[in-house]
């Protein structure tokens, strides 16, 4: 999940969650291919998080049927610069949600990410 507020790449926050309900959060000053650093340090005070898995996890025997998140995210996590920065009423704020899929293999029981002939995951 990425929210920039105003929506012009600078000063957005990422929020990361995998099915073991592991997360990770940061704060960009502006983006990776301008030179913005992952300030990693930030943390999302008060979050909530849950996770649902309707299968096993890493197990390539059977069929697994989905998995979903819920989140609840302090409005207060969102505060640049004091007071002024929360949201106002009426105010619209950019945000974009993605799922990466990795293709994988199954080798010896156990999924294995396929690579590209660059070794990268496709």
């Amino acid at each position: 999940m990425f929210i920039d507020p105003n929506g012009d790449t600078h000063n957005y926050m990422e929020f990361q969650i995998n099915a073991f309900a592991a997360i990770w959060d940061l704060m960009l000053n502006k983006p990776p291919r301008n030179g913005g650093p992952s300030l990693t340090v930030w943390d999302i005070k008060g979050l909530k998080k849950a996770v649902y898995v309707d299968g096993t996890l890493n197990n390539p025997s059977d069929k697994d049927k989905f998995w979903g998140i819920e989140l609840a995210v302090p409005l207060r996590t969102f505060r640049f610069g004091g007071n002024n920065s929360m949201p106002k009423l009426e105010s619209t704020w950019k945000m974009n949600i993605t799922r990466v899929y990795r293709e994988v293999d199954v080798k010896d029981v156990a999924y294995v990410k396929k690579l590209g002939a660059n070794g990268r995951p496709v």
